[in-house]
C-alpha cells in the first residue's frame, strides 16, 4: 500500500469499505486496505469503531462474528 493510501486511510478517507457481516440494520464492515473494522447502523445513523465491546455485545446476540472476520482476512 502506497503512502498516499496510508495517509488517507489514516485520515478516515477509506477507498472503499467492504461487508464482512450483516446483522439486520447493522453491519460490520472493514477497510480492505488499512484493515481497520467499523461497526455500522443505519438506523441511528453511526459508525463506530469495531472494538471487544461491541463484538462481545454481537456474540452474545448468536451471531458468529469470529468466522466473519477469519473469511474477510482470508480475501
Amino acid at each position: 500500500m502506497g503512502f498516499v493510501r496510508k495517509l488517507l486511510c489514516r485520515l478516515g478517507f477509506h477507498k472503499r469499505l467492504q461487508l464482512i457481516q450483516s446483522f439486520g440494520a447493522a453491519q460490520h464492515i472493514g477497510c480492505p486496505h488499512c484493515r481497520r473494522e467499523f461497526g455500522i447502523h443505519h438506523g441511528a445513523q453511526t459508525v463506530v469503531a469495531w472494538d471487544a465491546d461491541l463484538e462481545e455485545m454481537y456474540v452474545f446476540m448468536g451471531y458468529d462474528v469470529v468466522a466473519a472476520r477469519r473469511a474477510w482476512l482470508a480475501r
